[in-house]
């Protein structure tokens, strides 16, 4: 037999956890651009959304539900972090990178003290496969990634067509003049945090059903963001998403 269906199929699966990954990266890419943070915690907020995924999974058997209850409730809580414990610091750059690799041992510690060390997971809410060369393609992983697709295009639009979009450019560029014009800079700064975590708790929704759920999966994942992020650019946020995909 030959090896072409077999790559045929690695690659498939690569270009989704590509897009997953990208999830993460365009968010953290996102809150560098603006704030200037390094958020490191965004390995833990990808673990609290396949934790949400779990739970909303578990205790209502609807996908659609666990993939809702992360980022609307972690993303939420995301927000209020940035006003009580990030924005007192968001001035030093390496104190913000300490607070959140220690936000992020906290968070993983705390999931472990609620749901202990033991691994979950999530059963597939798909059953149709793809032929692909022979082979049968998962179909849930065309569905994570349409997924993954719509949240990135998502936000092109919101950052590119609204009026929310336009004011966070505007602070990008020069938060004093942006203030000055009366666009509400704090405001931004909180929303722009919750969108960028909201995305790494997406990432972590969508992957849960393809890898197993555990508190020190954030741990597992961070690294390559950072890779991601670096090669990509600091600051530059969907070519983070492009070398995302290239790389996986």
């Amino acid at each position: 037999m030959s090896d072409f269906p077999l790559i045929v199929f690695q690659v498939a699966n690569g270009i989704i956890w590509g897009l997953i990954v990208a999830l993460l990266a365009v968010g953290l890419n996102l809150i560098y651009g603006l704030l200037g943070i390094v958020n490191v915690a965004q390995g833990a907020f990808y673990m609290l959304g396949a934790y949400g995924m779990w739970l909303g999974w578990t205790l209502t058997g609807s996908f659609l539900t666990g993939l809702l209850l992360g980022p609307l409730v972690i993303g939420a809580a995301a927000i209020v972090l940035e006003r009580t414990i990030i924005r007192p610091v968001e001035h030093d750059h390496d104190l913000t990178i300490i607070l959140t690799v220690g936000l992020s041992l906290v968070i993983e510690q705390i999931v472990h003290m609620i749901f202990g060390g033991d691994v979950r997971a999530v059963t597939s809410p798909v059953t149709f496969t793809i032929p692909l060369f022979g082979l049968s393609y998962p179909g849930l992983r065309i569905v994570l990634a349409g997924v993954a697709l719509l949240a990135l295009a998502a936000l092109w639009i919101f950052l590119e067509k609204t009026r929310y979009g336009l004011w966070i450019r505007a602070v990008r560029h020069n938060p004093a003049i942006a203030q000055a014009m009366g666009v509400p800079v704090p405001q931004i700064f909180a929303v722009t945090f919750g969108i960028g975590s909201t995305l790494a708790v997406l990432g972590g929704a969508l992957a849960s059903p393809i890898v197993i759920v555990r508190p020190e999966m954030g741990a597992d994942i961070i690294t390559v963001v950072f890779v991601v992020v670096i090669v990509g650019g600091l600051g530059n946020i969907f070519g983070s998403a492009v070398i995302a995909v290239l790389l996986a």
